[in-house]
């Protein structure tokens, strides 16, 4: 999904990369997440919808989204890939964009955005309504949006980023010692280990109720997930949970290991597994 012209249509295909490249480096254009507010709605509601994108290094795209609002989805039952029966879906551009829901899918299925993220100029052939990247490199995505249920789900919130302990603001970059060695195993060993932290807000999950085997229930936090990322230096991996020994309940952590020189930018997703998202960007500066 990375030639420069990559054609969406009404069927969004599953993407997963095919190189060795860590999961949290940032060395192409990758689309990251795509925030709604609010994450889950009723009919009639209008959502606004954010897709967060990241470049390599050195690089600063001029991202355009191109997004195809779905009220009817139909699923091959061969492929499982889920194709938009609407006989002449809205098409929506700009980044966020506002979404108007339609009557709700059947069977309490969710609502359905097909979208293209393009770091280039997106192309729409009128009789075939299939969009295009052209001129940079682009991912195709889906994002569904759940039916609101008896209680309304929120975005989990992201209260700051620290970095050796030290709050790393959005508009001033932390600083960082550089770290020479290029072998994995000597940088591990020799480069020095910082800590990336991810706090959260106080009201930052919900309170979900959980069914047990026995058909009981009870009511416990929902549980986060924090994806990490960087486009310089190492991370300790990309993921972390609450269920981790270092994130706790008020936050998570990662190792972070310097570059030789240079700027760092650093990416971090926070996710509920229901479809709320929270986001935050940062950069260091490599320098004695």
């Amino acid at each position: 999904m990375r030639a420069k012209g990559i054609a969406l249509g009404l069927l969004a295909a599953a993407c997963s990369d095919t190189d060795f490249t860590p999961r949290w480096r940032v060395d192409r254009f990758r689309l990251l997440a795509v925030v709604a507010d609010a994450p889950d709605a009723l009919p009639g509601d209008t959502v606004t919808l954010t897709a967060v994108t990241a470049d390599r290094a050195g690089v600063t795209s001029n991202v355009s989204l191109v997004w195809l609002p779905c009220a009817r989805v139909a699923i091959d039952n061969n492929t499982g890939a889920r194709t938009c029966s609407d006989a002449a879906p809205a098409v929506v551009t700009g980044n966020p964009a506002r979404v108007a829901l339609a009557e709700a899918p059947l069977n309490g299925a969710p609502w359905t955005v097909f979208g293209l993220a393009c770091a280039g100029a997106p192309r729409l052939d009128a009789g075939s309504l299939v969009p295009r990247c052209e001129g940079g490199e682009g991912e195709v995505f889906v994002r569904t949006i759940r039916q609101r249920g008896a209680v309304a789900n929120h975005n989990p919130r992201i209260a700051r980023i620290t970095f050796d302990g030290a709050e790393l603001r959005e508009d001033v970059s932390g600083r960082v010692a550089p770290c020479a060695l290029t072998d994995a195993d000597a940088r591990e060993a020799g480069c020095a280990a910082h800590t990336l932290r991810v706090e959260f807000a106080d009201d930052a999950r919900e309170r979900v109720v959980e069914v047990q085997s026995d058909g009981s229930t009870r009511t416990i936090p929902e549980s986060l997930v924090t994806e990490f990322l960087v486009d310089g230096g190492d991370l300790a991996g990309a993921f972390r949970s609450d269920s981790d020994s270092e994130g706790g309940a008020a936050s998570h952590a990662n190792t972070f290991r310097a570059p030789a020189s240079g700027a760092v930018r650093v990416w971090v997703i926070a996710r509920d597994g229901r479809g709320g998202f929270d986001f935050a960007r940062r950069a260091l500066a490599v320098g004695m």
